[in-house]
């Protein structure tokens, strides 16, 4: 979702185009997101090398609540392809 957000920043910077501020909300809750998704995967067969195998599971369902939150906005689990120039696809769906 990083690269979405950078391929459409340029543009919107170079072409002046003004971003609803909902837009840039949703945009930063999705990146943050994202990024909590990313440390998770990390986290995870971390605790698996060291082992304690029990936390594994728990942090892989942590993750999985992200994802679904990311089906649910955007349709897709991994590639979103939801970021937009001048905003975002669909609109949340709560």
């Amino acid at each position: 979702m990083f690269r979405e957000a950078i391929t459409v920043n340029g543009p919107e910077q170079l072409g002046n185009i003004q971003v609803p501020k909902k837009a840039i909300y949703i945009r930063l809750i999705m990146l943050e997101l994202n990024r909590v998704a990313s440390h998770l995967l990390w986290l995870g067969p971390f605790m698996v090398d060291i082992g304690v195998q029990t936390p594994f599971f728990y942090i892989f369902r942590e993750r999985e609540l992200v994802y679904d939150l990311f089906e649910a906005t955007t349709s897709m689990r991994m590639m979103h392809n939801y970021f937009r120039i001048g905003g975002v696809e669909p609109d949340l769906p709560y």
